[in-house]
């Protein structure tokens, strides 16, 4: 007969006997595993291209201070 607990189970919707909720729970174990490493990975991904953004606008941050700065040279000389 098996545990109380066996008779209350309820089988997901499409289920219907114990070999299908054994492979319906393996299924959504190796679901859940892959949707795990994919979720590493993409954070992985996601830090990449936010320090590549953050390289790219420092580098940009620099070359605009380079730019006004030489411009300002540039100015005060002219005033001179």
């Amino acid at each position: 007969m098996g545990s109380p607990h066996a008779r209350n189970f309820s089988s997901p919707p499409g289920i219907s006997n114990e070999s299908s909720i054994v492979w319906w729970l393996i299924v959504r174990g190796i679901g859940a595993s892959v949707g795990y490493i994919t979720a590493s990975e993409l954070e992985k991904h996601n830090n990449e291209l936010l320090r590549d953004c953050e390289e790219y606008l420092e580098r940009t941050e620099k070359l605009w201070s380079d730019r006004v700065g030489r411009h300002n040279l540039m100015a005060g000389r002219k005033r001179q």
